[in-house]
């Protein structure tokens, strides 16, 4: 909650997308929740929970015998949790690719991605709070597991956006 809430709501600050009178709207008969969403929403779970295991594992069978690899390990699959999460709202903002020009439109969405970040990183390096999450401080190196389960749920996530939008 920590690490997206603040981003999701800026999400509100979002402008409109130059195209968006080109889309047809949805049909006012269905539900919002459709089993289209439905689908798509346990596929980015998935897929999110699939990255930050493997970025635990990874992380774990590194350096197996270092000090604090137990909460080192969990501390990177909490932040490759976050990093899915900032990628799944960047890709779900845009029908576009979620990289491009789009990206930097809403700067309040920015900012809450650097306050978040912030959050983050307290959680990470004040030693009281690694006591209360139960997390540890990461080396510059640990950092690379999380931005690679991020990266490439960013790219599943795009890669199923353009299958979606060739289907439909």
């Amino acid at each position: 909650m920590i690490g997206e809430m603040f981003p999701l709501i800026m999400l509100t600050y979002d402008p409109p997308e130059s195209n968006i009178m080109e889309i047809p709207p949805r049909n006012p008969q269905d539900k919002i929740l459709t089993k289209d969403t439905m689908i798509s929403i346990v596929f980015a779970g998935t897929t999110m929970g699939l990255m930050a295991y493997g970025a635990f594992l990874v992380s774990y069978f590194y350096n197996p015998y270092g000090a604090n690899n137990y909460e080192k390990a969990i501390t990177i699959t909490f932040i490759s949790i976050i990093f899915g999460q900032y990628a799944n709202l960047l890709s779900r903002r845009t029908y576009g690719n979620a990289l491009g020009k789009y990206l930097f439109s809403n700067k309040y969405l920015i900012f809450a991605f650097l306050f978040s970040m912030s959050c983050v990183l307290l959680i990470v390096y004040v030693p009281i709070l690694n006591l209360y999450f139960h997390t540890a401080p990461l080396l510059p190196f640990d950092w690379l597991f999380p931005i690679a389960a991020g990266f490439l749920c960013l790219f599943i996530y795009e890669i199923n956006k353009k299958i979606g939008a060739k289907k439909g």
